[in-house]
């Protein structure tokens, strides 16, 4: 059955641009919505001359749940190179999606700041269901 069940009525779409002076703190990337939603991808490009390790974390009422921490590489979604889902590369999507109650919500942090001049930018599709 999988996600089928779970077909997406209104799509929505967020972006967040990480740079040397967002530092390492959490910043929401899927925050409440009036329904239930699904994240279907998140892409991540990195024009930094170092690796970065994105922390997604789940939020609810009761409780903050870490999803995964994953290798952006360097120069991802640069000059042709592909970019990173890192939907795709969390260990808890094995359906290929996340999907949210009403009142919960979607982090994102930096295990590392970003080096000046370069910066960490994720895309995050999904809809509402």
């Amino acid at each position: 059955m999988g996600l089928a069940i779970f077909d997406e009525k209104y799509p929505i779409s967020g972006s967040m641009h990480f740079i040397a002076g967002s530092g390492v703190a959490e910043t929401w990337m899927w925050d409440e919505t009036p329904v239930p939603s699904r994240v279907d991808a998140m892409f991540a490009t990195n024009t930094d001359v170092i690796d970065h390790v994105v922390d997604v974390w789940f939020s609810s009422t009761s409780f903050v749940l870490l999803l995964g921490s994953v290798n952006v590489p360097a120069g991802a979604g640069v000059a042709g190179a592909p970019t990173i889902d890192l939907v795709a590369h969390l260990p808890l999507s094995t359906q290929g999606g996340l999907v949210f109650g009403r009142l919960d919500s979607l982090k994102m942090a930096m295990e590392v700041a970003v080096t000046a001049a370069f910066s960490i930018d994720i895309v995050v599709l999904g809809g509402r269901l």
